[in-house]
């Protein structure tokens, strides 16, 4: 097999090859065989597999940068731990990019995520992990405080009262 045919096509879009990416990962994690017939684990030698796997994630955090990741840097104030977070949202990518599109990770059955809509939703973790190091918390903390956070903005949109006048009684409502 040609490592060539594996790589993304010139008219191919990033969702479309990112879906046949992420199957190519689980033939190579997992010894599953692909939509075209591979067994990418038994087909592809380890140095074969690596160069895959470092093309495949290459492409998926440069389009990450581009879009998504570029977008969070503008909207969220990381200071000094930018780069932590393109760090972290790498890592999350290297987790999560093998489940792109797998039946139940989709809304609907028949439709998946375009790719950027599926980066948009990594970023959420990505930044989590972020903050909970900017505060040297751990990131389930850092889940519940973002919780709490959102509860109060919650009442006071609601209440329309001021952040001090929020009682933990009116966020347990």
């Amino acid at each position: 097999m040609k490592l060539q045919n594996l790589l993304k096509q010139n008219k191919e879009t990033i969702t479309d090859y990112m879906n046949r990416a992420a199957s190519y990962l689980r033939s190579m994690e997992q010894g599953a065989v692909t939509k075209d017939g591979y067994n990418l684990a038994e087909d592809l030698t380890v140095y074969e597999q690596e160069k895959l796997k470092e093309y495949i994630y290459c492409m998926a955090f440069d389009e990450m940068k581009k879009t998504v990741g570029r977008h969070c840097l503008n909207v969220c104030d990381f200071g000094s731990d930018r780069e932590d977070f393109i760090s972290n949202f790498q890592i999350v990518i290297m987790k999560r990019l093998k489940d792109f599109n797998t039946k139940g990770s989709a809304k609907k059955e028949d439709k998946g995520y375009e790719f950027l809509t599926y980066l948009r939703h990594l970023s959420g973790e990505a930044m989590r992990e972020t903050f909970a190091g900017m505060r040297g918390v751990s990131a389930a903390l850092e889940e519940r405080i973002q919780k709490v956070r959102t509860a109060v903005r919650n009442v006071m949109v609601e209440r329309q009262i001021k952040q001090e006048e929020v009682t933990a009684e009116m966020i347990q409502d």
